[in-house]
């Protein structure tokens, strides 16, 4: 049952890890393309042309500029999110193996008891048949003794009639 538990929060653990490397990947990703566009702005505003067409690629620009830096702290915010779940599962993962832990040390220390029970009882039976061996030939021997003594006294009875 345990292991399963275990299993099942390593499973999770992993994807969610993957899961963070993907949004990592996404946010340097976005981090690129703001730069790219940063330094596109840079280059018009250096070059400075006022024609229309110039204006119209500068207002496109800035409009890139905003959706990757939307992206960028949309992915950051997914990032943090993923982590903080990861945190979670690794000190699920922890609370559960060490209570798996204790509970196999209890396991363990009340089988140790139960084969020290099951060994004093070996012994205490053991005693037992070898006394009830004692009895039955002590009995046995009052068996011949007993029937000696009635022989014998049958065989006075006849000597004396």
């Amino acid at each position: 049952r345990y292991n399963i538990q275990i299993s099942r929060l390593t499973e999770e653990l992993t994807a969610l890890q993957m899961e963070c490397g993907e949004k990592q990947s996404e946010l340097e990703r976005a981090i690129r393309e703001k730069r790219a566009v940063e330094e596109e702005l840079e280059k018009v505003y250096r070059e400075g042309r006022g024609n229309e067409a110039d204006y119209r690629k500068l207002e496109e620009l800035y409009q890139r500029y905003l959706n990757a830096e939307r992206t960028k702290d949309d992915l950051h915010l997914s990032l943090q999110t993923a982590q903080n779940k990861i945190k979670q599962l690794e000190l699920k993962y922890e609370e559960e193996r060490c209570r798996c832990q204790e509970n196999m040390c209890k396991l363990q220390s009340i089988l140790d008891s139960e084969r020290e029970k099951c060994g004093a009882i070996s012994e205490e039976r053991l005693k037992l048949q070898q006394g009830n061996e004692q009895l039955q030939k002590e009995m046995e021997n009052l068996k011949k003794f007993t029937m000696e003594a009635q022989h014998t006294a049958k065989l006075k009875v006849l000597f004396f009639i």
